[in-house]
């Protein structure tokens, strides 16, 4: 069943002046572009990654989706809503995270700071003692719940961050650099989080990384920015369709003689996804040396149930090779020259 598309954005481009306050009355100010027709969709439940490099757009796009920012053309609906015409509307479905910890009182606790954001939010206090509770646990705090969040190490900041974000059972949240000044374990922990259900239900994920190893590890989808501008929209299997990248295997089985090997080989080459072959036989061994465009596992799985179904056949060897995002982002970077 076809999710609902909760972002639709169509266009969107904003410049930002060079020269601010006073010296704008005295110098005529030159605009940087920071969005350059932008446009993209994100549906109901998935988490969409916004990858590139700084300077590219990120935070930017993030704040025109959070309401704090404008954009100077184009159309953006969140929700149904028109983010110029109902920002509040859109505020009320929305938590962000970002990784600034100026925006906690540092003198109170963790627990002093979510009643005190909460009591903000217009959540009465009974549902606040059921609601923090939850959220301190749910993001391995319980334990330092009242400790002043001067104390606090990075990590905790940035999971108390997240149970701010979560008090008013938000429907999306916008992640810019959440882990960034975070550790290994601290990045760990935090992928963990945003991988289960919250107070019942799975929200929509907006993340704003030039972690690359955090959004392959997250995210369904990606958008990746540079200067500005979109370069290309999906998952990693459209993406490596789009720059025609083929996955590559090389196996090595034996049958009881050649004419199964043969039988097995004829199979593999007839899978449509299947972009070349080189094979090698010698005595009852077969080594093939294969590219293809297909998802690995459901490539495997084809190939290694044309093996079973011919008695006697044993696979000795296997190796798969296939890029991740981080090959595939700076072979796309490299191509798109802006």
């Amino acid at each position: 069943m076809e999710k609902n598309k909760v972002i639709s954005v169509e266009c969107i481009s904003k410049f930002y002046p060079t020269e601010v306050g006073l010296m704008r009355i005295f110098k005529k100010a030159r605009l940087i572009r920071a969005l350059k027709s932008v446009s993209f969709n994100v549906y109901e439940e998935e988490v969409f990654g916004i990858l590139g490099p700084n300077g590219a757009g990120k935070t930017t796009l993030i704040k025109i989706l959070a309401t704090l920012v404008l954009a100077d053309t184009g159309k953006t609906t969140m929700f149904g809503y028109d983010v110029k015409q109902n920002p509040y509307d859109i505020k009320n479905k929305i938590g962000i995270i970002t990784g600034d910890e100026r925006g906690f009182y540092w003198r109170l606790t963790g627990r002093e700071n979510l009643m005190f954001f909460g009591t903000l939010s217009n959540l009465s206090k009974t549902e606040l003692k059921k609601k923090i509770p939850y959220l301190l646990d749910f993001v391995k705090l319980t334990k330092s719940k009242d400790i002043m969040f001067k104390e606090y190490s990075s990590g905790m900041k940035t999971r108390l961050q997240l149970a701010r974000a979560l008090l008013t059972k938000p429907e999306m949240l916008l992640l810019d650099e959440p882990t960034k000044s975070l550790d290994i374990e601290g990045k760990e922990k935090f992928k963990q989080l945003l991988k289960e259900p919250i107070l019942g239900k799975k929200p929509t994920v907006i993340l704003a990384t030039h972690s690359l190893e955090e959004a392959e590890a997250v995210c369904d989808r990606f958008m990746i920015l540079k200067k500005g501008e979109k370069v290309i929209e999906g998952d990693i299997e459209d993406i490596r369709n789009f720059l025609k990248l083929s996955n590559h295997i090389t196996i090595s089985f034996s049958a009881r003689n050649t004419d199964d090997l043969k039988l097995i080989i004829k199979d593999i080459k007839n899978i449509k996804s299947l972009t070349s072959i080189e094979e090698k036989i010698i005595k009852n061994t077969a080594d093939l040396n294969i590219r293809y465009k297909e998802n690995p596992v459901d490539f495997l799985t084809t190939l290694i149930a044309f093996c079973k179904n011919v008695e006697g056949c044993e696979v000795l060897s296997l190796n798969v090779n296939s890029k991740d995002l981080k090959e595939i982002m700076h072979l796309i970077l490299d191509i798109k020259k802006v």
